[in-house]
């Protein structure tokens, strides 16, 4: 784009003949959707056109505080309401000293991000718990930058939370 702004978009799931023919139809002649979720989910392989279409440049967008981090010493804070992501969660843990999080939860019973909570709690992370009760919820979506001098550098902010059903269906950051 240009020094100031960088843009990602997911593509979204459409009814589209490409999806069709991609996921093809289940035992009983539906279309096989959890073929959807699981190409959502793996991460890890290079050859997921499914996930690769879906997902575009956002994945690389949401890391890439934490990677300008790596090489130059700074610090993210981080403000999320959904956290899901296998993906992400994996790379949060894997840059723990790199950031600071306030993660909200998703509702009374927390479903949506009870494990990455945990997981995180369980390696010590920074990480703080927004906990609001039924009358609302925590819709923090953003990611502030520091340099290594402390001096913030760059925000990320948009309207999607990191689950992999919601980074394929909504435009983000």
């Amino acid at each position: 784009m240009n020094d100031n702004f960088d843009i990602a978009f997911t593509r979204g799931i459409l009814s589209t003949q490409w999806l069709a023919h991609q996921i093809g139809l289940d035992k009983e002649g539906n279309p096989d959707f959890q073929k959807i979720i699981d190409a959502l989910a793996d991460y890890t392989s290079p050859n997921n056109v499914i996930r690769q279409t879906l997902m575009g440049n956002v994945p690389a967008m949401l890391m890439a505080p934490i990677n300008d981090c790596v090489a130059d010493g700074g610090h993210v804070n981080d403000a999320f309401y959904e956290l899901s992501s296998k993906q992400m969660v994996d790379f949060f843990l894997k840059h723990i000293k790199y950031f600071s999080m306030i993660l909200g939860n998703t509702g009374v019973d927390d479903l949506t991000n009870k494990d990455a909570r945990a997981a995180l709690h369980a390696a010590k992370a920074d990480l703080t718990d927004r906990i609001v009760g039924e009358w609302g919820i925590p819709h923090n979506k953003f990611q502030q930058r520091d340099d290594a001098k402390g001096v913030p550098v760059d925000v990320t902010t948009g309207s999607t939370n990191i689950t992999d059903t919601e980074w394929a269906v909504s435009p983000i950051w």
